[in-house]
């Protein structure tokens, strides 16, 4: 991203399993066959003498060479740990402020909340833009005005008032801007504890510049900003995790990172939880089999939302005629939630 910005760059495109938007890859080159008659003989290797990996036979002559002038190996390997360590790169190492007339191309990061003037003049621009993601990216043609708004656009929360100038709780559109053009949008929610990233869609046409992991770097910066004035929201979360989909397996690369058990409700380390994934064939997995699920709550006790006030289930059933039906759509979603149920506001 950034040699693009800077110096109109675009990276090198490597040979995927995938490929997405209109970037062509190169066919995989055919190993050439030879006769057998003309291989060449091979070297057969004492099999009592163990063979030493290039990689240790390098360190064990580095470290004979630094012996021999009197240096200490460990304290060696300490200060290079440390300077190894000053090294890294942080998150904003990747998100350098735009500098005009020096930099090719201009970033802006544009954060918009439905019914703002913002947001409306962008709307037909992000819309199509949608449009042109779902065709390219999905081979999605049953989109529609109405879809795309029920889906990313209308949302269930209370938004909350701006203060001092910061976001409030609620739905926004992060857009994602190169030179005065959307080039992409994240759907997010700023909630009490977390950022939630709810959907991300691109233009193709820069599918070289990864946005994906990018705008998942901007959001995890976003939410350590947020976090100084509401230290209860410290969390980042993803969403679902496929092992097998190659659209989601960038999330992976993100450490350290947890994965909700679905029977136990705790969150287990994804370092964890990929193994047995796999040898699941990526199936549904349960990441803690030996705790037993926890009881489900009294669907009397659900708190809901109705009328942009929240009360319990007992309370808006009053309200109802038809009781014994919602009492089994009740029923139904404390099945699925379990325990989360009692934490959850349901939008009625």
């Amino acid at each position: 991203m950034l040699d693009y910005l800077k110096f109109d760059k675009k990276p090198t495109v490597k040979n995927t399993n995938a490929s997405y938007g209109n970037v062509q890859q190169e066919p995989p080159k055919k190993k050439e066959k030879h006769d057998e008659k003309e291989a060449l003989p091979s070297v057969k290797k004492e099999k009592d003498r163990p063979v030493e990996k290039k990689k240790v036979m390098r360190r064990r002559r580095a470290f004979e060479r630094l012996s021999k002038k009197g240096i200490n190996i460990e304290e060696y390997q300490q200060a290079r740990a440390k300077k190894e360590e000053a090294r890294r790169r942080t998150i904003e190492y990747y998100l350098w402020p735009y500098i005009n007339g020096v930099w090719k191309h201009k970033l802006e990061i544009r954060l918009v909340m439905k019914g703002t003037p913002e947001f409306e003049q962008s709307f037909e621009e992000s819309f199509k833009l949608y449009c042109k993601y779902q065709q390219t990216i999905h081979q999605d043609r049953e989109y529609t005005r109405h879809g795309y708004e029920n889906f990313l656009v209308n949302t269930p929360l209370i938004m909350e008032d701006n203060v001092s100038g910061e976001p409030g709780l609620g739905s926004y559109h992060q857009q994602y801007l190169i030179d005065g053009r959307i080039v992409a949008v994240g759907v997010i929610d700023i909630l009490p504890h977390c950022l939630s990233s709810k959907y991300f869609y691109y233009d193709p046409e820069f599918n070289f510049l990864t946005l994906g992991t990018y705008s998942a770097l901007r959001e995890i910066w976003f939410t350590k900003e947020l976090s100084k004035s509401r230290p209860e929201l410290h969390y980042y979360y993803m969403g679902y995790f496929l092992i097998n989909c190659p659209k989601m397996r960038y999330k992976g690369r993100f450490r350290p990172s947890d994965l909700l058990c679905d029977q136990s409700y705790q969150w287990v380390p994804l370092s964890e939880c990929e193994p047995m994934i796999l040898a699941n064939d990526g199936k549904f997995t349960v990441f803690r089999p030996e705790i037993p699920r926890p009881p489900l709550p009294d669907i009397q006790t659900v708190k809901c939302v109705f009328k942009s006030t929240v009360m319990t289930y007992a309370d808006f059933r009053e309200y109802l005629e038809d009781q014994e039906e919602w009492d089994q759509r009740l029923a139904e979603y404390v099945r699925y939630s379990g325990s989360l149920a009692q934490r959850v506001l349901l939008s009625l």
